[in-house]
This record gives structure tokens, C-alpha cells and sequence, in this order.
């Protein structure tokens, strides 16, 4: 699966504040450079990349 599918599972996921939470500030942080690269790693982390790691952002049950 592609990681921008992976992204949108995990959004899905989480119809509350999290899901929210997460879909805006990938929004934010795509529009910031054409460049920025969607990635799913760090043990099954959301990522962008821009010449190197930028941001690693994710969900966690208990916070």
C-alpha cells in the first residue's frame, strides 16, 4: 500500500480530534513545499521527507 493510503487509514481510523488533528496538519505541511514527500516508516510512523526527514507525526491511543 502506498504511504498517502496508509496516512488516509489512519485518519480514517480515528474519526475523533486525533483523525482531525492529524489530516490538518498534514494538510499544512504539504502546502508548504511541492517537494514534501509522504512516507511510512519509524515502525509504521506517518513521515515527510524533504532532502532528508522533516516531520514524523502519528497517534497514540493514550494521549
Amino acid at each position: 500500500m502506498e504511504p498517502s493510503a496508509e496516512i488516509d487509514g489512519l485518519i480514517a481510523r480515528h474519526p475523533d480530534w486525533r483523525g482531525d488533528a492529524l489530516a490538518e496538519a498534514r494538510r499544512v505541511i504539504l502546502s508548504v513545499d511541492d517537494g514534501i514527500v509522504e512516507g511510512w516508516k519509524y515502525m509504521g510512523s506517518p513521515a515527510r521527507d524533504l532532502d532528508g526527514p522533516l516531520i514524523v507525526g502519528d497517534i497514540f491511543e493514550a494521549k
